[in-house]
């Protein structure tokens, strides 16, 4: 049966998305520069919630807004990425006798949507301003989704389109609320179970004749001691014999 495993990898991937914006600023009107607090928040749900707050006209919204939010929206396979999957990733690092590995890794493409909102329209141009640029259309960030193979993965993050929306709807007296929807793809990998294999210290071969079945040569190879470690003083010896058989 095989052992359960989780590896974190969509966590971390989910993470440094959300590094990429976590230092977003503008200066607004006054001169002030501005720090634009971001979240991890399905479809914005802190702007649903402010909007369907009933003592909205008693808050003061130019102190809840701008706000980011960011959320992972699906993922797909990428089989344009997707390469021999009997491929094998090593830990160089671990034990001397057993030697841990894993079979190749799976592209998958994963989705995220980034919401900003805004009182003001010009605030909201001056933060697509602070981050658009930077993608061209891609921006490549470097994570260590797999540790145990210390083996860093240089992961593209697609700025695919950005969207505008104006809220005109309600009274005239209500603030409007103005939004942005930025649609990323980020091109990343998952991993299976990590598998564990024992060092080959010997192995026999055998060679025979198809015309002499009976007769054959067996070659040999074994470590000396066969109870050294990796790292200890020890030799590679082969022989060979003539086996007869009847």
């Amino acid at each position: 049966m095989r052992e359960t495993f989780y590896h974190s990898t969509t966590k971390k991937i989910i993470v440094a998305f959300g590094t990429i914006f976590d230092e977003v600023r503008f200066k607004d009107g006054f001169d002030r520069e501005i720090l634009v607090p971001l979240h991890y928040s399905p479809r914005a749900k802190w702007l649903e919630s402010l909007q369907s707050n009933p003592d909205i006209d008693k808050l003061n919204i130019d102190t809840i807004l701008p706000r980011m939010g960011f959320e992972l929206t699906g993922l797909n396979f990428s089989p344009e990425r997707h390469t021999n999957p009997l491929n094998r990733f090593d830990d160089v690092d671990g034990d001397e006798n057993t030697n841990q590995f894993m079979y190749n890794r799976v592209p998958y493409d994963f989705m995220f949507d980034l919401n900003i909102a805004t009182v003001r329209y010009e605030d909201l141009l001056k933060i697509l301003e602070q981050i658009i640029p930077f993608f061209t259309p891609e921006l490549t960030v470097t994570i260590n989704d797999m540790e145990i193979f210390n083996n860093p993965t240089n992961i593209p993050v697609i700025l695919n389109s950005v969207s505008i929306q104006t809220d005109y709807e309600g009274s005239m007296d209500q603030r409007r609320t103005v939004m942005s929807v930025l649609q990323f793809t980020v091109k990343g990998f998952l991993y299976s179970n990590i598998r564990t294999a024992n060092r080959i210290k010997k192995t026999i071969m055998n060679l025979h004749n198809d015309d002499f079945d009976s007769v054959f040569t067996r070659f040999t190879s074994e470590v000396v001691p066969f109870e050294a470690d990796k790292g200890d003083v020890h030799s590679i010896v082969d022989t060979s014999e003539t086996i007869v058989n009847g």
